[in-house]
């Protein structure tokens, strides 16, 4: 049987614990972003239209924080102290060491900054189903790009 259970378990308890709250968070919000975003989508749930689109993406980012804050404030402030140590050895090391939460740490930044602008109005951004077809479609892009990353990396690495 190829797919058993405990190594089911196993793999995603890895995933979930192996990582730094800001990684943690990104995680989070990139799976229930890109699951809310094909039901918005296919007509699962109704599109938020307007500036509420972009206050809820906030929202539920704040509460994904909130809830892993919560659970473990002191990991939480020394994780964080540990990412912005890691980041200034250098952006395409820790993307090129860490691709699944560069993936989904790019993707939760490019939101915030799209939420932002459109929570504002410093661009007329309306929301509804374009927002979301847009999320679903920015997120391949930024694996496209994170990998495209770690590959042309690679070859600048020393040899150890």
């Amino acid at each position: 049987m190829p797919f058993s259970a405990r190594k089911v378990i196993s793999a995603i308890k890895h995933f979930f614990t192996e990582k730094n709250a800001v990684a943690g968070v990104s995680d989070a919000f990139s799976v229930v972003t890109v699951i809310n975003s094909f039901m918005m989508v296919n007509g699962l749930d109704t599109p938020k239209e307007g500036q509420f689109a972009y206050v809820h993406l906030l929202m539920r980012l704040g509460i994904i924080t909130g809830i892993w804050v919560v659970f473990d404030f002191s990991y939480t402030i020394s994780s964080t102290k540990e990412f912005f140590r890691d980041l200034r050895a250098g952006l395409g090391r820790y993307i090129r060491h860490n691709v699944y939460d560069a993936i989904a740490i790019t993707y939760t930044s490019l939101i915030v900054l799209l939420c932002i602008a459109g929570s504002t109005s410093l661009f007329p951004l309306h929301g509804g189903r374009g927002l979301y077809q847009g999320l679903l479609l920015l997120f391949p892009g930024v694996c496209a790009g994170i990998l495209a990353t770690k590959v042309l990396g690679k070859k600048d690495e020393p040899k150890t």
